[in-house]
């Protein structure tokens, strides 16, 4: 069983960026950067404005059902339903995506996607005569394979010895993942009950198909299906061919880049920016050199880190015969997206929304609508006696989050709260009222109290360390103590829901957990959620 204990304000928990804390606050310095913020009342104009063709919803709905077909997933009755819809214009999607994590990823994998599914419900609610349908959108042309071949299971990481030789990780054959899948198997049965039916979820996706995108394509299946998601791995000739224009406009010109640069130019102003601007986001899928950025050059182009080069008539000729070779980088990726898609939201993580908040110039340049952009679902579940462990210290879960530097100042301010900064602040202020009270009186004295003033400050500034030193003083072993109570938390010094498998958690709740984690989540809320497990037996 599974329930919300405590929410925590994010910045508190230190775990979004100054531009993602502003999106949620709806600064009016970021509207240009959105096409309307994250809330119900956007949605009436987002669903008004999403013209996807009759023909591209054909294409959407015939490449799902060949995919869903060759996997052997069309007989389940609610994901055929659901590809099916797509085909009216009264059915839009809610999108999510990620990398090919392995067996079901981390616990902030499925926070997104059940995001997306808790969204998806909500706007039924909202929109009667409208379908939503989720989305999991999966890198499977991601070359990135150091990212993906480790998994956290049992307090050490089963790690796929492989060689990826720059391939998409979706074209990877699992044949050499058989090691730890094995691993993994035995490790289930010996469990039992429910590590037995997921046991069976996994053998059936990892065995049973080639590469690892028909594998997570199965395995997601597997975990969500019964809640309506959709999985699409967009490398496919057919998709390509709407990106043909923005393969073009990317290579033969500098417009996306110029877009974005101005758009990066407003923003670095007040922000540190997640993703660069790049005169050349297109990668191309080599045979023999797997995925390569393409380079501009003087006469022609080069693949990166290659000898291979094309003439401007062999690139045009390459990107109108076999568009299937071209794939989008980061910048361009979310434009893909939203071409082959009548998408309405995009659900992503704090990195992720950062980025997206710099790319609606490129959105508008390609004339591709802006999605509503929605922070997922963040939070972690508090193990076994931590919170009584805390209780001793007086202070409440929340107080475990964050580095450990602000984990201490956090409790040494509660054991001592005089304010320094605010204290030596408020001295200051006082000096300056003496100064502009007499300066006209007496200037030199003015002066000289302002030599006062700017003493102190020194004085003040070089003896901050010395002060918490202080404060700190016989406070070590608690301290320590406490430190050694946030690690429960920050397994092998990770935030626990960018480390803890969604396995390992299902195997703590049951095959419940969908149900009771849909049931905290809120589609529009945007907090860090502390939640409790209860074991099942």
């Amino acid at each position: 069983m599974l329930k919300l204990h405590e929410t925590v304000q994010l910045p508190y928990a230190g775990l979004i960026p100054p531009i993602v804390a502003d999106y949620l606050k709806k600064d009016d310095f970021l509207a240009s950067q959105v096409q309307g913020w994250f809330e119900p009342k956007s949605f009436e104009s987002l669903i008004k404005s999403r013209n996807f063709s009759n023909f591209q919803r054909q294409i959407l709905v015939q490449t799902l059902t060949d995919k869903y077909t060759s996997l052997k997933l069309i007989s389940h009755k609610k994901a055929k339903q659901q590809i099916e819809s797509l085909a009216s214009d009264e059915t839009f999607t809610i999108t999510t995506g990620h990398q090919l994590s392995l067996f079901g990823g981390t616990f902030f994998m499925a926070f997104k996607i059940l995001k997306t599914i808790k969204l998806a419900r909500e706007l039924k609610l909202q929109f009667p005569d409208n379908n939503f349908v989720p989305i999991l959108w999966l890198a499977s042309e991601d070359h990135d394979f150091e990212e993906i071949k480790a998994t956290w299971w049992q307090e050490k990481y089963l790690t796929w010895d492989a060689q990826s030789f720059e391939k998409p990780t979706g074209e990877l054959s699992v044949e050499t993942l058989q090691p730890v899948l094995e691993e993994l198997l035995v490790s289930l049965e010996a469990m039992g009950g429910i590590g037995s039916t997921l046991k069976q979820w996994i053998k059936s996706a990892y065995h049973g198909n080639h590469t690892l995108g028909e594998a997570s394509i199965s395995y997601y299946h597997s975990l969500f299906a019964e809640e309506g998601l959709i999985v699409i791995d967009a490398n496919q000739k057919i998709f390509k061919e709407a990106l043909k224009p923005v393969i073009e406009r990317d290579i033969f010109t500098e417009d996306n880049y110029l877009g974005q640069l101005n758009s990066d130019r407003k923003l670095s102003k007040r922000y540190k920016l997640q993703i660069k601007a790049r005169n050349g986001n297109i990668f191309y899928l080599h045979e023999t050199h797997g995925r390569r950025m393409i380079k501009k050059q003087k006469k022609g182009f080069k693949l990166a880190e290659t000898d291979v080069q094309f003439s401007l008539e062999e690139m045009k000729a390459e990107i109108e015969n076999y568009p299937e070779r071209f794939s989008p980088n980061v910048n361009l990726r979310p434009i893909y997206q939203e071409l082959i898609l009548p998408n309405l939201a995009y659900i992503g993580g704090p990195a992720e929304i950062a980025y997206w908040l710099q790319l609606k110039p490129i959105f508008d340049l390609n004339e591709v609508k802006f999605p509503a952009l929605a922070l997922r679902f963040m939070g972690a579940v508090i193990p076994d006696g931590m919170d009584k462990k805390l209780a001793k210290f007086k202070l409440p879960i929340s107080s475990a989050l964050g580095n450990e530097k602000v984990v201490t100042e956090r409790y040494l301010g509660k054991i001592n709260p005089f304010d320094y900064s605010l204290v030596t602040e408020t001295i200051l202020e006082q000096y300056q009222s003496i100064i502009e009270s007499i300066n006209k009186k007496d200037p030199m004295l003015a002066k000289a109290f302002l030599a006062m003033k700017l003493e102190a400050k020194r004085s003040f500034k070089s003896k901050r360390s010395d002060y918490k030193k202080a404060t700190r003083k016989g406070k070590e072993e608690s301290i320590a103590r406490l430190l050694k109570i946030r690690t429960s938390l920050y397994p092998n010094g990770i935030l626990q829901e960018r480390i803890e498998t969604f396995l390992s958690l299902q195997l703590k709740v049951g095959l419940n957990l969908n149900r009771e984690l849909l049931e905290v989540i809120s589609p529009f809320g945007a907090e860090f959620c502390l939640l409790k497990a209860e074991r099942q037996h």
